[in-house]
């Protein structure tokens, strides 16, 4: 057994007749915690048309369910040829649960947009403040916060480098135009790392001696938890923000048939008709479908990650000694170009759209101006309990940060108005 896999910052003394395993205790306390209820309120891409699009909540759902899905496959493939020892790998399902839920805590409330309209305010990258919710600000252990084991941290410690390295040179402060009027542009965007400030914390989980330290920083490895998550996200980001984008009429089926290429649709429409009482004649019949009302659609996009969870595949490195690492998983090529080329065109043809880039500028605005009101303020402008926290702090403008991405959408939109008009 990999004991140091269950280790936690802070003992644990657990209840009599308590008969859950390390990992369900994690995701018990993930699933009670106010930071994954908080993502209800934070928009995954745009309102657009609908009165129900996904949250950040449902995406981190969904996530944890395609997670959960590819690990099943991996232990169904390993059960019927088994070429490794994954048993403790693969059987405990509440592992990608933990991870799933907890990929997007670090999340602001805008999303990526809010992310860089902080960055500009401060060091600030969301994975970075994930690590960060979960090792310090959630209160269910003060001073450790929801004290997580290792491997569950390590499962969202996407990049285990520290800002003051990963970044190339500082962050410029806002642009301002003419008017005055705080901007965001791609100068301001994070590089991929966690804060400075958990250093100790990455030291910690990096610790065990079994665990290759110095390949995992160097070569930025994910542990086999993170990347089963990323290819959820992956999988989720393509297929169901696809659906999300054509039931808010923010995406035309001309340009899924512009930007998906027959030989990327493919190996998909092989794969949808075998058994199928119902064919997929042609490209034709799959555009049909994905435009013709919510069921059809989501019939179809389901089929879609169903084809990517096909092309998953397990990977070892004999040169790494902890399996949590030794371990790695990849996507076959049909089902990568697919996914990438959905993806590009999601990305493309709805975040990068005039309506969604606009709004953006608004919604930075707010996040800016918030945080200038609080710097300059703090004691007067802050809650109680952050106020506390500022005078205790060596770096009072991170506990401000910590609140305002704490927001959601509708919070921050409140307290800039009470505060801006």
């Amino acid at each position: 057994m990999q004991d140091h896999w269950y280790e936690r910052r802070a003992h644990r003394a657990a209840l009599p007749g308590d008969a859950r395993t390390a990992l369900e205790v994690d995701h018990s306390r993930v699933v009670h915690s106010s930071s994954v209820r908080r993502l209800a309120g934070k928009t995954q891409i745009h309102q657009g048309e609908s009165d129900v699009p996904r949250t950040r909540l449902t995406h981190s759902m969904e996530v944890s369910q395609i997670a959960l899905g590819i690990a099943q496959r991996l232990r169904s493939d390993h059960i019927a040829n088994p070429r490794h020892n994954l048993d403790e790998l693969l059987n405990d399902q509440a592992i990608w649960h933990v991870v799933g839920l907890c990929h997007d805590l670090g999340h602001p409330p805008l999303g990526h947009a809010g992310e860089s309209a902080l960055n500009a305010c401060l060091p600030y990258e969301g994975n970075g403040q994930t690590l960060r919710i979960l090792t310090r600000l959630e209160s269910h252990t003060p001073g450790y916060g929801l004290n997580l084991t290792r491997r569950s941290l390590l499962g969202v410690l996407k990049y285990p480098k520290p800002y003051s390295e990963a970044a190339t040179c500082d962050t410029p402060p806002p642009h301002r135009g003419i008017s005055g009027a705080p901007l965001i542009g791609p100068e301001h965007k994070p590089p991929k790392c966690y804060h400075d400030e958990e250093g100790p914390i990455v030291e910690w989980l990096l610790s065990p001696r079994t665990i290759d330290e110095n390949a995992i920083r160097d070569r930025m490895l994910k542990s086999f938890d993170c990347q089963l998550m990323d290819l959820a996200d992956e999988f989720a980001y393509s297929a169901a923000d696809l659906d999300d984008a054509i039931a808010m009429s923010m995406m035309e089926r001309s340009w899924i048939e512009q930007d998906i290429s027959e030989e990327a649709w493919a190996g998909y429409l092989e794969h949808a008709n075998k058994g199928s009482t119902d064919p997929l004649r042609h490209r034709t019949d799959l555009y049909d479908r994905l435009m013709d009302g919510s069921a059809s659609r989501r019939a179809i996009t389901g089929s879609i990650i169903n084809y990517f969870l096909a092309g998953v595949t397990l990977v070892k490195d004999e040169e790494l000694a902890d399996p949590l690492y030794r371990y790695s998983v990849e996507l076959a090529k049909p089902q990568k170009r697919l996914m990438q080329q959905i993806k590009k065109s999601v990305f493309t043809r709805v975040i990068e759209s005039t309506k969604v880039q606009q709004e953006r500028v608004r919604t930075q605005r707010m996040i800016i101006e918030v945080f200038d009101a609080f710097s300059y303020q703090p004691l007067l402008y802050l809650p109680d309990r952050h106020r506390a926290l500022w005078k205790a702090s060596e770096n009072g403008d991170r506990v401000i940060a910590d609140y305002i991405a704490g927001m959601t959408d509708r919070f921050l939109e409140k307290t800039h108005r009470t505060m801006m008009g």
